[in-house]
């Protein structure tokens, strides 16, 4: 037996959150906002006087805190803004989203929706946390009993966010569709996995078509329809695709390699999750030998500044030994259509400076 459950959401501008009092209605009355400072700063102002209108009450609004990690998650459910209210409202980017996913396991198990602010990560829609240790190195990837009920997408608020959350955000993206592929190739794989293999195309090609245009977009804050298209592959698509694929297949190398890369601390403090990823994608399209696609990612790399070498992520080849060690440990590097090597990442990566 299968079963799959798979978020709905509601995608516009600010008239985004008009839908929200409909549609969460049926799972109570009672609201805890969790999320980071700067969102709930300006998602509350917005939010709070619709679903006071609407008859809801708000038990409180809380600060998720800096890293998403298991105690923090469990501590958080602990408080009585959250142990009152029927269901959790997640605010924010990524790491506060995945916080409530924990938050919302055990001993919780409160329905939660999320309203994603910054168009960097699927994490509205997936059941996944990236979880970091406290001294906020990557520890897992933790799969959550339920995704999201319903995501609430205001792309005004998306477009306004820092350009580099969308453009990191494009990165992380496009991984699923290569990470995808290149970790199921030569395997039997079931009707869902390949429904998700099937859609990750809109992982990639909204990005190769309009990626350009959308941080043209998000560098004047005016959304435009490229800028919508890429932000629904980040949040949406991604999100879907990796609830329908099977969990060996979600990502592969240029994940593993993103969590080596981060044990660097120049890597870790000044580089975003999906600009290192997108970085990873070209390591695996090269060591793979896909190199057209290599090629063509490149172009739109150079075109809105999304790293190609290891100096574009503070590195040097004499780093990289504890790096590549830390990538072929996780699991996302074990799933392949070939045996993923030390030796082959170093060839991989020493190419890919050559292209360059």
């Amino acid at each position: 037996m299968i079963t799959q459950i798979i978020p709905s959401y509601t995608f516009g501008g600010f008239d985004a959150y008009e839908a929200v009092p409909q549609i969460v209605a049926p799972y109570g009355t009672k609201v805890c906002f969790v999320g980071g400072e700067t969102a709930l700063s300006i998602v509350e102002p917005m939010l709070r006087p619709i679903m006071e209108k609407a008859g809801f009450t708000i038990t409180g609004s809380v600060m998720y805190g800096k890293e998403c990690t298991v105690a923090n998650g469990r501590a958080l459910a602990m408080r009585p803004e959250v142990q009152t209210a029927d269901m959790i409202f997640a605010i924010g980017g990524g790491k506060a989203i995945d916080t409530v996913k924990v938050i919302c396991e055990e001993p919780t198990r409160k329905p939660f929706f999320t309203f994603p602010t910054v168009a960097s990560t699927c994490a509205a829609l997936s059941k996944v946390s990236i979880v970091y240790t406290d001294d906020h190195v990557f520890e897992e990837v933790r799969e959550n009993t339920y995704p999201a009920v319903h995501a609430f997408i205001n792309s005004d608020i998306l477009v306004a966010a820092p350009t580099r959350f969308v453009w990191a955000g494009m990165g992380d993206t496009v991984a699923k569709h290569f990470e995808s592929h290149f970790s199921a190739r030569g395997r039997e794989t079931d009707y869902e996995t390949q429904m998700g293999l099937a859609l990750s195309s809109m992982c990639v090609d909204p990005i190769i078509k309009g990626g350009a245009a959308a941080m043209k977009a998000a560098e004047a804050q005016v959304r435009n329809a490229a800028f919508d298209a890429v932000a629904m592959a980040v949040i949406v698509t991604t999100g879907l695709v990796s609830g329908m694929l099977a969990e060996e297949y979600n990502s592969s190398v240029a994940h593993a390699l993103c969590y080596g890369l981060t044990t660097q601390p120049a890597v870790e403090e000044h580089h975003l999750h999906g600009e290192i990823v997108a970085y990873g994608v070209l390591v695996l399209l090269t060591m793979d030998g896909q190199r057209s696609e290599r090629n063509e990612l490149m172009k739109l790399y150079r075109a809105i500044g999304l790293p190609t070498r290891l100096q574009d992520l503070d590195m040097t080849r004499d780093m990289l030994p504890p790096v590549i060690a830390r990538a072929l440990e996780v699991p996302d590097a074990k799933i392949a259509p070939f045996t993923v090597t030390a030796e082959g990442l170093n060839e991989a990566i020493e190419a890919l400076e050559e292209a360059n």
